[in-house]
């Protein structure tokens, strides 16, 4: 295998012929997921959600309504109805010793399709087995015969059950072992007496191994039903005109009787009954044929097992041993109790099970699944939902743990091969299991399988989209979708871009396996097999983006660019609900410059809450193609307040000889914007010969930090914004960064001001309020800010507070004068309190207080 790196970027004039070698086969390629209409990405195909990379599993795509939702994890289950859908441990399904036509209707939920062995066929051939197809830890197997009147139940019968034995432990699994591996099924339960009767029969089978108190069932795999004993042509007593009635293949046995001088009734043959005197001839019995038939098999179990298909939507499980970390994802979530993963323990030393889930599932319940060979004599749960500790560290919770001392079945030597742990319905991410050999010396300890269960809607799932090419760079302008979101459940999309593919080129012989370039070029022509290609983003590629959470937003991820990828996260706090998504669309637009770069200068401030000067400058690239812009929009984080002062433009020598063309405030078009924004539109348009924009501007600051994001766009083709990347545009500065710091300092409540000491809530419009002033800053999350007015005896007199999402930035609170209820306070001195409630006890002036007086 071989990887080059291609790039495709727009401009380069000595790639262009390769994009356009490629570009025909590459497009081809990567809108399976995809349609691009004008200036349109869309999604709304259920084609397009299959070609997309991730948990499919883990998602219902309709074909019907082309939209996806996140899947229901079933609780109490038939696990027979989809054996069909599994073959990890042979091919799942029904066979039968006679009648094998009819045998599938006996797994197809359907009451009134049902499997019945051949009448003739010898009592021996009346058998059926499911074969599961996976290992499943089986509650109870509910056996629905015929009703009456549709035919018979069994007379007698018995049902086995069997599994493939553990990696290290095979005793007793087969027949006449070692010599063959004929298996060894086991009885789960059978008929105490003839029966015609009853019609549904349950049993329950039991742990067959060592297993903690709360294990119910079995693992099983495959089940076995046998007649033992039938009524064959005698299954009921009939007159002689319902036998005429019957079809002929239901007429049973005819018994002819002789009477004897002492009143008792010889059977005797049809020849032998005809032939004699008629007084002797004693009564004609009739039956009809025994007609057993089956409608249906349940295997009742848990639920889904949501571990199956874990390493295939990105999962892992970890083991530790003495031999250090094992992977054991594909061993314990196959379904196939038969492998596992060994490895050596010492004993009194703590060892981790380790699982990431690969998805956000509701979990209930969880079985461990030993090989028997493993001694472990207590096994711990903490589980994560995915959170993170304050050092970044998973945070668990411990909810539960299985131990020898509460076990049934257990042997010191082969400890617990089965452990089922119960917790509350909790949203599990992450699984780890402390565990720990209890024998002094060493041993060797091997997960076979690990089975989760619960009920609802997976809670988190993400899909990513294949790869979307542009002709060429194109500008993104916003992400929309429509889905219905019930509450609790959400809709995220992050977007990454770029302008460069890695080409991974896949060697394979003429027999399709994948060979290495080396030895693909050692084979003979006519070993020689295809040689394919995969693209994949190459390293000038943006991470994935802040998550879009309202439809409609602008593209956070960086453009114009030829390349993007969509990553879709599905989310749900209720096991109830899940969303439905319908559709994405991208909205794209011409560029109006092939690339734009900026920086803001300076890069450092020495204080918080006090105004600094600051240019942004902007480096466009044009094109002959691209538009040109007009305006610029400049958007401040950390509650920053901006003033706009001037803009300059020119060439590189213009701003080195001093000859730019300048614009102040009076000169240009200040559009009306939030505090933290600016936005600008020039009399005439920036393009081709412009080589460098500076916007200065007047900000105060009132975080650590502050990072700027520049737009630009062309006012003749409003909407259209472009967004400039951060970057080196000039080596006028040394910034190559758009975020600012502030040094020093750790004040939280900064220029504290009255407008008066005193004031007069008369009414009279002079002095009626008491009016405060004041900065807050160093505040990242939501926290309230509160003005509380206290009379000299400490009484809270009223309070005023505000939220705000980001608390950093200038209040002013007012007070009338008035209590809680609305009445006026009596004259005299107060003390007025402004506080911000933080959580850092490194965090100065958090609350400033001074007094004031109330005057009539």
């Amino acid at each position: 295998m071989v990887a080059d790196s291609i790039s495709y970027r727009w401009g380069i004039s000595s790639l262009v012929w390769i994009g356009t070698l490629l570009i025909f086969p590459l497009q081809a390629w990567s809108q399976q997921g995809h349609a691009i209409r004008g200036n349109q990405v869309l999604i709304n195909r259920a084609a397009h959600w299959q070609a997309w990379k991730g948990a499919s599993s883990l998602l219902d795509i309709s074909t019907t309504d082309n939209t996806v939702r996140p899947s229901f994890i079933r609780k109490e289950i038939n696990a027979a109805q989809d054996a069909p859908q599994f073959s990890t441990t042979g091919e799942g399904g029904v066979i039968a010793g006679s009648g094998t036509n009819t045998a599938d209707n006996l797994i197809d939920g359907d009451l009134q399709t049902m499997w019945a062995p051949n009448p003739e066929s010898p009592l021996e051939d009346w058998w059926v087995e499911v074969n599961l197809g996976r290992i499943v830890v089986v509650k109870r197997i509910v056996i629905r015969f015929a009703q009456e009147g549709e035919g018979d139940p069994f007379l007698q019968f018995k049902v086995l059950g069997w599994r493939q034995p553990p990696p290290r432990s095979v005793s007793g699994y087969y027949l006449d072992e070692p010599k063959t591996n004929v298996p060894n099924f086991w009885e789960i339960g059978r008929t105490d007496k003839p029966n015609k009767t009853q019609r549904v029969f349950e049993f329950e089978p039991r742990p067959t191994e060592g297993s903690d108190l709360l294990f119910r069932g079995d693992p099983l795999e495959r089940i076995l039903i046998i007649a033992i004993n039938s009524d064959s042509t005698k299954a009921e007593k009939l007159t002689e005109q319902e036998y005429d009635n019957l079809p002929v293949q239901q007429q049973g046995a005819i018994e002819f009787y002789r009477k004897e001088r002492s009143g008792r009734e010889t059977l005797i043959s049809q020849e032998e009954y005809d032939s004699i005197n008629p007084e002797r001839q004693g009564p004609i019995r009739y039956y009809r044929r025994e007609i057993p038939r089956i409608a249906e098999i349940e295997v009742v179990t848990e639920g889904d097992n949501v571990n199956m298909g874990l390493v295939e939507r990105g999962g892992q499980v970890t083991i530790e041993t003495n031999g250090g970390i094992k992977d054991i994802g594909t061993a314990v979530s196959d379904g196939n109790y038969s492998t596992g993963v060994n490895g050596s323990i010492f004993g009194y030393r703590d060892y981790d099970y380790f699982e990431d889930l690969g998805a956000l599932f509701w979990v209930d319940t969880m079985h461990f699944l030993t090989d028997g060979a493993s001694p472990i004599n207590e096994l711990y749960v903490d589980v994560s939902d995915g959170t993170l500790a304050p050092d970044g560290s998973i945070k668990w919770t411990r909810v539960g743990r299985s131990t020898s001392r509460d076990a049934f079945g257990h042997t010191a030597s082969g400890g617990l091969r089965f452990r089922e742990i119960q917790i509350e319905p909790s949203k599990i991410r992450f699984i780890r299991s402390p565990f720990q050999n209890p024998l002094s010396s060493l041993s060797y300890i091997a997960f076979t399988e690990v089975m989760l269960y619960g009920e609802g809607f997976v809670a988190e799932v993400s899909l990513t989209s294949d790869l979307i090419q542009f002709n060429e760079p194109k500008n993104l302008i916003s992400v929309e979708w429509e889905a219905d979101t019930p509450a609790g459940t959400q809709v995220q999309l992050q977007t990454r871009t770029g302008n460069e593919l890695i080409e991974e080129k896949i060697y394979h012989d003429s027999n399709g396996k994948v060979v290495t370039e080396k030895r693909y070029n050692k084979l003979p022509k006519s070993k020689r097999g295809d040689i394919t290609s995969t693209f994949e983003p190459g390293n000038d590629w943006s991470t994935w983006s802040v998550p879009h959470t309202q439809s409609g937003e602008a593209i956070k991820s960086p453009s114009p660019r030829q390349y993007m990828e969509l990553r879709l996260i599905l989310l749900t706090d209720r096991a109830d609900a899940g969303t439905t998504l319908r559709s994405i669309a991208i909205n794209t637009s011409d560029p109006v410059a092939d690339r734009l770069v900026g920086e803001v200068w300076p890069t450092r401030i020495e204080t918080v809450g006090t105004p600094e000067e600051f240019s942004y400058f902007i480096r466009p690239d044009f094109t002959a193609a691209d538009q040109g812009f007009d305006e610029i929009t400049l958007e401040a984080t950390a509650g920053t307040e901006i003033e706009f002062l001037e803009v300059r433009t020119g060439s590189k020598d213009d701003f080195a000889n001093g000859q730019t063309t300048n614009y102040a405030p009076a000169d240009l078009t200040l559009i009306d914007t939030p505090a933290d924004s600016l936005r600008l539109r020039l009399d005439e348009k920036i393009d081709r010969g412009t080589e460098l924009v500076q916007v200065r501007f007047r900000a105060t600051i009132f975080g650590n930090s502050a990072s700027f994001r520049a737009l630009v766009q062309n006012s003749a083709v409003p909407g259209f914004w472009q967004r400039v990347d951060e970057g080196d545009p000039t080596e006028l500065v040394s910034s190559q960064t758009v975020t600012v710091l502030a040094l020093s300092g750790d004040e939280i409540i900064r220029d504290f001001r009255l407008e008066s000491q005193v004031f007069t809530p008369n009414g009279d419009g002079v002095n009626d309020e008491l009016v405060v002033s004041f900065g807050v800053a160093r505040v990242g999350a939501e926290r309230p800010v509160t003005l509380t007015v206290y009379d000299l005896s400490g009484v809270e007199a009223n309070r005023i507070e505000e939220r705000r999402p980001d608390p950093r930035g200038n209040y002013t609170f007012r007070w009338d004068g008035k209590g809680h209820l609305g009445e006026p306070v009596p004259p005299g001195i107060y003390l007025a309190r402004v506080k911000v409630d933080v959580d850092s006890g490194s965090a100065d002036n958090t609350f400033v207080q001074r007094v004031v007086h109330v005057a009539y």
